[in-house]
């Protein structure tokens, strides 16, 4: 058996400059030009030869083993977050609009550092490893791109896994967790209609604003009574806009909200009572609303077989004690979701927090992974693979 451990150490320093390489120049989602060029030429230095640009900005790359056999595709996102760095690194970013402040950078350089290493071992496997370089998770529209540039065909894969760092678990451990691990993420605007007026004579008006107010405190019943207690929602007004001064009634106004669940019976009845409650609003003020649901990502649930096997290679690689069963399901959503509607696969994390240190939460300014983390997700990622792809 190849000791993927030591061929992780072997390549880390080339993944840590990978990845500080990328967290100096960071680009946005949708303009990962600069990113996409740099990690079509790393692949090329190695010897990968089926590398191909997907859109503008996404990388899809084939790595063919020494017969016929299944397709695993492995994917990392390579898109930064708008706003500053504030950890004073020496390879800080460099593009005072972004940051790589979610670890994306340290996704894209495992997975080159994974690419180089099963190239080299290519004759060892069956099949084919599929490398996804995803722009665009930010804004939850890179899957998609990927999908239809058709990175699950030709040839058609039969497992998908991701990774994501993961701030709340010590450096060199994996987690992982069966069922749904991250939430779906639905937008919901609600417009409250009445008529205006003056404010010296609300009589004579219909208050959106009050319906608005009366919604707002009331819709909370929604998770606290409508949902199982051992379910999860999330329900979140973050914008509401209507008037134009403060001594005049306006005639409508709107809300702009959050829907978050993991269950798709959950996100149904999440939607059908938002309609009701606002209606009730609505109409016992004799005003008007209209709800409107643009649905996103679905629940994040990864396939039970897949991620047994996952466990499985992770606990004989890293030891039982360094694979850890996350209790609680993110309520944050991925559109890795999106692969896994298409074909099975998993979704599992990277511990990257420094022992005895306040590690900063993903999408803080101030977050840091320790980069002793990147190899363990190298040398688990190697490990499936060969085991997945063993020959029979």
């Amino acid at each position: 058996m190849v000791d993927f451990l030591q061929l992780a150490v072997e390549h880390e320093q080339n993944v840590i400059e990978w990845r500080r390489h990328l967290h100096r120049n960071p680009e946005l989602s949708g303009r990962e030009k600069e990113t996409a060029k740099f990690v079509s030429n790393v692949l090329k230095s190695f010897g990968v030869g089926e590398v191909d640009i997907v859109g503008e900005t996404g990388v899809a790359a084939l790595i063919r083993g020494g017969c016929a056999g299944k397709t695993l595709a492995l994917r990392a996102d390579m898109d930064a977050l708008p706003g500053e760095e504030k950890t004073g690194l020496p390879f800080s970013s460099k593009n005072p609009e972004a940051a790589h402040l979610c670890g994306h950078d340290a996704h894209t350089a495992i997975l080159l550092g994974v690419a180089q290493i099963l190239h080299s071992l290519k004759e060892k496997f069956s099949g084919n490893v599929r490398l996804v370089f995803q722009p665009a998770e930010e804004n939850l529209t890179g899957a998609k791109l990927m999908i239809r540039g058709g990175v699950l065909d030709s040839p058609e894969v039969d497992c998908i896994a991701g990774l994501h760092l993961w701030p709340a678990l010590p450096a060199g451990t994996v987690g992982l967790r069966y069922g749904a691990s991250m939430a779906a993420a639905d937008s919901v605007k609600i417009e409250f209609r009445g008529s205006q007026g003056h404010a010296a004579h609300p009589h004579e008006c219909v208050d959106p604003l009050l319906m608005a107010g009366q919604f707002l405190v009331n819709v909370q019943a929604i998770v606290s009574r409508e949902i199982a207690p051992a379910d999860s929602a999330v329900l979140s007004f973050g914008k509401i806009s209507g008037g134009t001064v403060g001594n005049i009634i306006p005639d409508k106004v709107l809300l702009e909200g959050s829907i978050r669940t993991l269950l798709p019976e959950t996100r149904e009845r999440m939607a059908a009572a938002l309609e009701r409650f606002a209606s009730s609003a609505a109409q016992g003020m004799r005003g008007e609303a209209s709800v409107t649901i643009s649905r996103g990502v679905p629940p994040l649930a990864s396939s039970t077989e897949l991620l047994a096997l996952f466990e499985n290679s992770a606990k004989e690689l890293l030891g039982a004690d360094r694979v850890v069963h996350l209790v609680a399901p993110s309520m944050g959503s991925e559109d890795f979701a999106y692969y896994l509607e298409r074909v099975p696969g998993f979704f599992f994390r990277i511990g990257v927090a420094r022992q005895g240190e306040l590690m900063r939460p993903l999408h803080s300014a101030a977050f840091d992974p320790d980069e002793s983390s990147f190899k363990t997700g190298v040398a688990v990622l190697c490990r499936f693979a060969m085991d997945f792809l063993a020959r029979e």
